[in-house]
């Protein structure tokens, strides 16, 4: 296995639509989401960064499932507005 696992979010803001690559499952992207979203697992507190303006957001997810850790990385500019889109697709992902 692996060391780590990527999932890759396209996020379109235009029709909150969403394409996501990588090697983990339908299954385990909304377990991973869930873990990092309902488990505090994410940045939290003020971020006064102003959000980047963009049509289209990408954030890929490095998780290191020996480790129970994962790296985010993305073009947001701010938490506040990745987290709301992680939370978007986890809402989209659960229906």
């Amino acid at each position: 296995m692996k060391d780590c696992l990527t999932m890759n979010i396209s996020y379109f803001m235009k029709d909150r639509s969403f394409k996501i690559t990588g090697e983990i499952n339908e299954n385990g992207q909304f377990e991973l989401l869930e873990n990092i979203l309902l488990g505090g697992k994410f940045d939290t507190g003020k971020d006064h960064r102003e959000a980047n303006k963009r049509e289209e957001y990408d954030i890929q997810i490095n998780w290191y499932p020996y480790k129970d850790r994962f790296e985010i990385s993305d073009n947001t500019g701010n938490y506040g507005l990745r987290n709301g889109i992680l939370m978007d697709v986890f809402i989209q992902l659960k229906v």
